[in-house]
């Protein structure tokens, strides 16, 4: 055994295997010292930012809600103005979407004196409009109240391709297989795909809110 050890190609093993145990060791080392508590930082954040956009979404969001589901003022009127009976047809959303984008975007800091403000449908119809989360809020909350499946709609915000410290908001409806993405500064939905999801920095709906990319939301000029 003592000669077959002193074989280089058996010494060559060993010191592999001897090198190979040291940059495991190493890197167990690394593992639990910063990336764990790394990733275990990431997790506390990402859950902060998740509760702070839910509590805003259901705030904005159920104010304008009528109890009834479809009964309410704001919700007779505008079915009545738009002449539409099924609710659910994209034709409907695509009304509604142009209803609400006929009101005038107002940022924050001009409507309300804030960097930033989630408004309700009532302050939205209050102040003539708002930005696009006020937009996206707006359209939510009317088509809930007009018997829409709350389920079938979310809240999303994408990072802007101008600037990272901006996003741009989002209301996603899904059709069957489909979902359809309507904002402020268009008639005209856009089709969610790949290209759309990459930007993507969190969603809100009614099972609450998912942050998608914590690294993007700490540039966004929210305040949490």
């Amino acid at each position: 055994m003592l000669l077959r050890s002193s074989h280089p190609l058996v010494r060559l093993v060993a010191e592999g295997a001897s090198t190979f145990l040291s940059y495991a060791t190493a890197a167990a080392v690394i593992w639990f010292l910063f990336v764990l508590p790394a990733l275990a930082d990431e997790r506390s954040e990402r859950q902060r930012y998740e509760v702070a956009i839910e509590a805003r979404f259901f705030e904005a969001t159920s104010s304008g809600v009528s109890p009834a589901g479809g009964q309410g003022p704001k919700a007779a009127v505008l079915r009545h103005e738009l002449e539409l009976d099924d609710s659910t047809s994209l034709a409907f959303v695509r009304a509604v979407n142009a209803y609400v984008n006929s009101a005038k975007y107002i940022p924050d800091l001009d409507a309300y004196g804030q960097l930033d403000h989630w408004a309700s449908l009532g302050e939205f119809v209050a102040n003539g409009g708002g930005d696009s989360e006020d937009f996206a809020i707006a359209k939510y909350t009317l088509l809930v109240e007009m018997g829409f499946d709350a389920e079938k709609l979310t809240i999303v915000a994408r990072q802007s391709g101008d600037y990272e410290w901006l996003c741009h908001v989002f209301l996603v409806v899904k059709f069957g297989d489909r979902e359809l993405a309507f904002d402020h500064r268009s008639t005209v939905e856009r089709l969610v795909d790949d290209s759309f999801k990459e930007r993507v920095i969190f969603v809100a709906g009614s099972a609450g809110a998912e942050v998608v990319d914590p690294q993007a939301i700490r540039k966004i000029q929210f305040r949490w």
